[in-house]
């Protein structure tokens, strides 16, 4: 049967079709062809593999049938298919391969499943428990594969930004592609071009030209590559300057060094549901004979993150470790941390100050992502693993560049040194 599928793809397409990689990923503008390329990825999977399971995701029911199932039928022969159901979207195949197309709003609902190949067709409009909780443990005991298809939806959803992150590096084994609508071959020039003059900036960038565009409301919204630098790297000598925010679950120290007026991240070392005498333990390990000076979070001064007598703070415990603290007396105010870091990140002359290393994975995902909550000014916190890392670096700007601010960066409350 196999022989006898003629796949239009266009060359674009082709290429994500081709691809070897067991999990591949495609961000394409609007009409660029994914759908077609996800069931054409499903119908050679089910054919070429005899009772093969292929599960197509879309964010609702309506929309996996409105796209999905319809290319696909249009595309099989009915002398192909022993049994198919337009009401649950399943067909079976004669050689007795399955293909499903189901909605990926209720992830509970498609557990249980052994898969072969797995599409998730807007993959960025689909929620992060879908993949890491029901599809991927799915393809593991039949080594299946995963086609990811998607607009980047203006980072609605930002596990998807992540993923794509973590698939671009170098050992990562994944398949990663970026096409713009024009790239796929079925859309004229002018059309884009019309679609341009009707859409904001940020809009045809996310829809037409794959780009990945955060929301409107970003906390940094200047930072951006022009940050990020290999440039910025420890040349193993001074002190070095570190910020930290103090969590249970998820606890960041970032890494700086001072280079004239400007503040280069050069680390980030991360804990999970770990104590500040752990990171403090780890730090001192990785910087041996250096002098490190600790720009923590204000409220450390007065708790503390492990079970120890009541004596003991958070700053007491890196004291422990060698660590130099720069103990302020009071908090800061979140729009202060947000203003001195934005200020460093590029001033009102266009001045970049914040050079980045691009091993802070973490970091750069705060602060490229981070929105604030609509209509209001303060930051939006819903996903647990977001902001620390932006917290610990403000800290860190607002102790070690006061001296370079603008006045009004100079708060009355001064910090107390402690060794």
């Amino acid at each position: 049967m196999s022989s006898q599928l003629h796949l239009a793809l266009k060359p674009k397409a082709s290429l994500v079709f081709d691809d070897p990689a067991r999990f591949v990923m495609a961000t394409c503008g609007r009409r660029f062809g994914k759908s077609y390329l996800a069931c054409a990825k499903a119908l050679h999977m089910a054919l070429q593999k005899p009772r093969a399971n292929v599960l197509m995701l879309a964010p609702t029911f309506e929309m996996g049938r409105a796209t999905l199932w319809r290319t696909l039928t249009d595309m099989v022969p009915d002398s192909w298919i022993t049994k198919t159901s337009q009401s649950i979207l399943e067909m079976q195949l004669v050689n007795g391969s399955r293909i499903e197309v189901k909605s990926g709003d209720r992830p509970d609902r498609l557990r249980g499943r052994s898969l072969d190949l797995a599409c998730l067709d807007e993959a960025a409009y689909l929620q992060k428990e879908l993949w890491f909780e029901v599809l991927r443990p799915a393809l593991s005991d039949r080594q299946g594969s995963a086609l990811f298809t998607t607009t980047p939806a203006g980072l609605v959803q930002s596990w998807f930004a992540d993923l794509w992150d973590d698939a671009g590096q170098a050992d990562s084994g994944w398949g990663r592609h970026q096409y713009t609508t024009i790239d796929g071959g079925w859309v004229e020039p002018e059309e884009v071009e019309q679609a341009r003059a009707m859409l904001d900036p940020r809009t045809f960038r996310a829809e037409y030209e794959a780009s990945f565009e955060a929301p409107t409301g970003r906390v940094f919204p200047d930072f951006g590559e022009a940050n990020i630098t290999e440039e910025a790297d420890d040349d193993g000598v001074g002190e070095l300057k570190i910020g930290i925010d103090f969590n249970v679950a998820t606890l960041p120290a970032i890494v700086c060094r001072i280079v004239g007026e400007e503040l280069w991240v050069i680390d980030e070392v991360t804990l999970h549901n770990s104590t500040t005498e752990q990171l403090g333990r780890i730090l001192r390990a990785k910087y041996q004979g250096r002098s490190l000076m600790a720009y923590p979070d204000p409220t450390g001064g007065a708790r503390k993150t492990a079970a120890v007598d009541a004596s003991t703070t958070d700053h007491t415990l890196l004291e422990k470790s060698g660590i130099r603290i720069y103990e302020r007396r009071t908090p800061y105010a979140v729009r202060d941390k947000y203003q001195a870091t934005n200020w460093l990140i590029c001033d009102a002359m266009g001045r970049r100050r914040m050079k980045v290393n691009p091993r802070c994975r973490d970091l750069i995902r705060d602060l490229k992502f981070m929105v604030y909550k609509e209509g209001t000014d303060q930051p939006d916190k819903s996903d647990p693993e977001r902001s620390h890392h932006s917290d610990a670096l403000g800290y860190c700007v607002l102790g070690a560049m006061k001296p370079l601010m603008p006045k009004k960066y100079q708060f009355r409350s001064g910090p107390v040194m402690v060794w």
